[in-house]
């Protein structure tokens, strides 16, 4: 005899782990956590593509809660699963933003700042508005279906509730953290170089002739020239940011293999 309410009940803790493990990357996950997207629309999202990804999970053995404190700690671990895998490409958007403070400090315009809704502290105006092109860029090239195409095979790579948090998927992340500095730097690299070379010429222009205040002209002069870099680096920019897109997603898959290592 077919046991409907095991089935259902058994199907309905599935669901529940599956959306843990979605929730945590729609958390940490690049464009996804943006708090301009509605509350509602968020929550909504998460239930259809739980309803989309639960077949692909029931394809691997599931965990059998036996207790509410079972229940909680496999939910926490998918939570942890999912962050993990959205932060994989989320590094991507710390390092724009950096290289936009970068060059803000650099150029004099980190003077000037605003506050970021979603994490409600001061940033530099050139770190928001590369942010933003890296959100326009990681659209056009996609980006947002390799978080779904990664969350799609991490259920079918790491079994719900049998992720491994172990030391090469903690070695990975922090050397993907590391990483960030790396890649802040290559896309700041042509505008820091132009600034640091019109400072050179600003300080040979101060030595020869002593009477012109330097600072006075030296600021607007940078200014003028890093954003006048920055529109003529936009494609190489766009370009790089493909690149790290592509390696980052390359990253993510060798996670979910570190994640499974104990499957």
């Amino acid at each position: 005899m077919f046991d409907f309410m095991n089935y259902g009940a058994d199907k309905m803790q599935a669901f529940l782990l599956v959306n843990f493990r979605l929730t945590g990357l729609l958390v940490a996950a690049p464009i996804f956590n943006r708090s301009a997207i509605p509350i509602m629309v968020r929550i909504g999202f998460a239930v259809v593509l739980g309803i989309l990804l639960l077949p692909i999970a029931m394809q691997t053995p599931m965990p059998l809660a036996t207790s509410m404190v079972d229940l909680t700690f496999i939910g926490v671990k998918e939570l942890l699963v999912g962050v993990t895998l959205g932060l994989s490409l989320k590094f991507l958007f710390y390092a724009a933003e950096m290289a936009g403070s970068f060059v803000g400090f650099q150029s004099g315009l980190s003077v000037a700042s605003i506050v970021d809704p979603l994490t409600q502290t001061r940033v530099n105006l050139l770190g928001s508005f590369w942010l933003l092109i890296a959100s326009l860029v990681f659209l056009e090239i996609n980006g947002h279906h390799l978080v779904l195409s990664g969350l799609a095979e991490s259920f079918q790579l790491i079994p719900i509730g049998s992720a491994s948090f172990g030391p090469d998927a903690l070695d990975l992340l922090v050397r993907l953290s590391g990483a960030v500095f790396t890649m802040a730097l290559k896309l700041a690299a042509p505008i820091l170089l132009t600034v640091f070379l019109v400072d050179i010429a600003l300080g040979v222009l101060a030595r020869t002739i002593p009477q012109m205040n330097i600072f006075i002209i030296g600021i607007p002069v940078k200014i003028a020239v890093a954003l006048t870099m920055m529109g003529v680096s936009l494609p190489v920019f766009a370009w790089a940011l493909h690149q790290m897109t592509n390696f980052l997603d390359r990253q993510m898959h060798n996670l979910i293999g570190a994640l499974a290592t104990g499957s």
